[in-house]
């Protein structure tokens, strides 16, 4: 999903920097996408980066990334793309207990990380990285804090999908991917993908 991103945004002339675990594996990355890509270590991308899309898996994974890098996050109002999907199918029941009491993942990750400054939306959860690798244009449902949403509609306009604003982080449990009590598909959602479609 990463290098899906990376290739797509720095297409569109933007900066991009690919963070890893590894400095070495991070600029070996950038330098495969190429188009101005940058990367190195986690630390050199978040301080590059204001607007941070969260390539991780879901609970566990996610909430260390935050725990590992508080100290750069606190206060400077980053602003996080949340695209996991753990209420898929395919999900454990070892996720759920990790997410309790939380609905949502976006809802885990803030409370995880704490901090007044940051903002979370809810994006490009229900899109294949191969779709956005290839500019596959099509609705993206979207909520979450006004900040960060308003990056992420404006990046989907950018690229010619179609951004729909689906509410704030109160309404993202309806749209996390999945097959759950909660789940609502906006109308173009459905005419897109079929009602299949998680």
């Amino acid at each position: 999903m990463a290098s899906a991103h990376a290739h797509c945004w720095s297409q569109h002339g933007l900066k991009v920097f690919i963070g890893s675990q590894s400095r070495a594996q991070g600029r070996r990355a950038a330098e495969a996408i190429g188009q101005g890509c940058q990367g190195g270590g986690h630390v050199d991308m978040i301080r590059a980066s204001n607007f941070i899309m969260l390539c991780i898996d879901p609970g566990q994974p996610s909430a260390e990334f935050l725990d590992n890098y508080r100290d750069e996050f606190l206060g400077q109002g980053k602003m996080f793309v949340d695209m996991s999907a753990p209420f898929a199918a395919a999900s454990s029941q070892e996720l759920q207990q990790c997410m309790h009491p939380h609905n949502d993942h976006v809802s885990f990750l803030k409370a995880r990380l704490n901090d007044p400054s940051a903002s979370f939306v809810k994006a490009w959860a229900n899109v294949m990285a191969r779709e956005i690798r290839d500019n596959r244009q099509q609705p993206v449902e979207v909520a979450g804090d006004p900040e960060a949403k308003s990056v992420a509609i404006r990046l989907l306009n950018r690229a010619g999908f179609e951004p729909i604003d689906c509410g704030g982080p109160e309404d993202i449990p309806k749209i996390e991917p999945g097959f759950h009590e909660r789940r609502w598909r906006h109308p173009r959602h459905l005419a897109f993908n079929g009602p299949d479609h998680p």
